[in-house]
């Protein structure tokens, strides 16, 4: 019995699909590396902070208060901490990676009740395999956790649509269910979705839902809606807001509300009267890329679909689409790019949640290539297979580059590898290509490829990116007692800081670094290269002791004068914990070195 003939049978389809997307999302980019910039240093320090100090609800950097998120994203790795014992990497970013098979198996669900179980494979894997979106599902961070809220509050909603006349999901479960309980689900999702990254998701589902509900002009169910929307926030989110009041009163609610909300979103400026946190970026972060950025942002979403989604997306506007579902999906893509174009702060990550609306477009055209009837049917067989071909082709590249920029001869086996598994699938595949069971096993193929290929580039990549042998080195040459300063004060390199060294830092300016390190008193102190380049003059004394990074990647650099001096006793914490945690803190501490190497290794 041949693959495709087995891919025809649903169970070996879903004993196949699930066991291939949870060795793609969890064998490859989640334990297999340490911290990599942008987010994963920020995430590492707020949850090395819970970790060490109990403190869960407003949560820090260094001692500093860090709002620019809510805390639930922070909180689900800090349980992996708490289980495991000790900070780890990999469990940093599990949550993302869970945050991602929510994602796809979301696809699948929706795709499923408006297609068939097939094309919902086909969708899954398209989105699984989506370039921006694995490597997003793989980074520690809030991205992930909340875009599985945006991606199930626009499924949630969409259930309660009538699918196609005739189609699979002709009858639903919703059908007898109360009007004013039909919306429960979507709108409890996004409140949850508030305490991961503020209204971030309200901005994808709240408009579209709008826009389609005045269209229909059913005035009801947008009022049960917007109750709905305000009792779920109020009791989802309104005791922890509570408990940052406690914390910082009108101050902490003001950086909450205002300065992470309206000053992320518009280009206005920082209250007069407000004194800001070091660590609060809101006001400027994001916004030296203007409105031209959506013309790349978008279409890098639909990579390496280059061949399917465009077509796709451009039939399904041609056929002006008449079912509400249909609808929606337009709608909700319209309002998320406008809207993100609309913002003042822009990152090509905001457009990563588009995700869903592209992956069920493409499912409509998936759907009709294998449809009897449709006139162009052999075309889009054609492009699928090709589609699939070229994800396989360029899985084979990407070793072989790999090999070259971080001098990995071993890489090219891999390469080797990956191109038998190409030239096996053709000669398989070669009279059977118009079949929808060789569009399954070839999207199943190159899932596979995938899962073997990016777990052998992790480390090679790792070698180059990550910072954890600088930390290593300085943490050798400190004792748990010594007094170390720092110069970077903002939320990439502090938290890094504080999750390797496992310790607090004393924040020192710049300028007072020469005076300091020229002084008889001990002194050490971590600053970034370029800062370092710009004392270069003021610090050239042979007795300084300098480390750099030993990969040859400088970031940070670590100076010293002597032995620092010792202290009879820790400065008090700021932060209130467990009854239990002072003691916890210090047994680790006194292991520092010993888990630093385990964690490092």
């Amino acid at each position: 019995m041949s693959v495709t003939e087995l891919l025809a049978r649903p169970g070996v389809r879903w004993v196949v699909g699930v066991c291939l997307l949870s060795a793609f999302y969890l064998g490859a980019g989640v334990f297999d590396h340490e911290l990599w910039a942008p987010t994963e240093p920020t995430m590492g320090g707020v949850v090395w902070e819970m970790f060490r100090y109990g403190d869960l609800l407003v949560p820090h950097i260094n001692g500093l208060a860090y709002l620019e998120k809510p805390p639930l994203a922070y909180v689900l790795s800090w349980l992996g901490f708490e289980l495991y014992g000790e900070p780890s990497a990999g469990l940093l970013r599990l949550p993302s990676a869970l945050a991602g098979i929510g994602c796809v198996m979301t696809v699948f669900a929706a795709a499923r009740r408006f297609y068939d179980e097939p094309t919902a494979w086909l969708c899954a894997l398209l989105c699984a395999l989506t370039a921006n979106f694995w490597s997003i599902a793989h980074r520690a961070g809030t991205d992930a956790p909340v875009m599985f809220c945006i991606f199930l509050a626009l499924a949630l909603f969409m259930r309660t649509l009538p699918p196609d006349a005739g189609g699979s999901g002709a009858t639903s479960g919703l059908a007898a269910t109360p009007a004013w309980r039909r919306d429960a689900g979507w709108c409890l999702t996004l409140a949850v979705s508030f305490l991961i990254k503020n209204f971030f998701a309200y901005l994808f589902v709240v408009p579209p839902i709008v826009l389609l509900l005045l269209s229909q002009r059913d005035y009801r169910r947008l009022a049960i809606c917007a109750a709905w929307l305000a009792g779920t926030w109020l009791l989802v989110a309104g005791p922890w807001c509570a408990a940052v009041y406690a914390a910082g009163g009108e101050d902490y609610l003001r950086v909450v509300f205002f300065d992470n909300t309206l000053g992320r979103f518009a280009a206005i400026p920082a209250p007069p009267e407000a004194v800001l946190n070091p660590l609060n970026d809101a006001f400027f972060v994001h916004k030296n890329n203007g409105p031209a950025l959506t013309l790349t942002a978008v279409p890098a979403q639909m990579l390496p679909w280059i061949l399917i989604q465009p077509l796709a997306l451009w039939s399904f506007i041609k056929r002006k689409p008449r079912a509400e579902w249909r609808k929606f999906l337009l709608v909700a893509l319209y309002c998320s790019v406008f809207l993100l174009t609309l913002s003042a702060s822009r990152t090509e990550s905001y457009f990563r949640p588009l995700a869903f609306c592209l992956c069920l477009i493409a499912g409509d055209f998936l759907h009709r290539a294998y449809d009897p009837a449709n006139g162009n049917a052999r075309r889009d067989r054609t492009l699928v297979i090709a589609s699939w071909l070229l994800v396989a082709l360029a899985l084979t590249g990407l070793p072989i580059v790999t090999a070259r920029v971080t001098d990995t001869p071993w890489l090219n086996e891999v390469a080797a590898l990956d191109a038998l598994c190409c030239i096996a699938a053709i000669a398989a595949s070669r009279k059977r290509w118009s079949q929808r069971p060789t569009a399954l096993a070839w999207g199943l193929g190159c899932a596979a490829m995938a899962a073997v290929t990016l777990a052998a580039l992790m480390q090679p990549i790792d070698r180059f990116r990550s910072q954890r042998p600088f930390f290593l080195e300085v943490a050798q040459k400190l004792d748990d007692r010594d007094e170390l300063a720092t110069t970077e004060v903002n939320d990439r390199a502090l938290p890094i800081m504080n999750y390797y060294l496992d310790r607090r830092l004393e924040p020192v300016d710049a300028n007072e670094v020469p005076m300091r390190l020229a002084s008889d008193a001990g002194f050490a102190v971590i600053m970034s290269r370029v800062r370092f380049d710009s004392l270069a003059a003021a610090l050239a004394n042979p007795r300084y002791r300098i480390v750099h990074s030993p990969n040859g990647a400088d970031k940070f650099v670590y100076i010293d004068n002597g032995p620092c001096r010792y202290r009879t006793s820790r400065a008090p914490t700021t932060l209130t914990g467990r009854a239990d945690r002072t003691s916890r803190t210090d047994r680790t501490r006194r292991g520092t070195r010993g888990t630093l190497n385990r964690r490092c290794a």
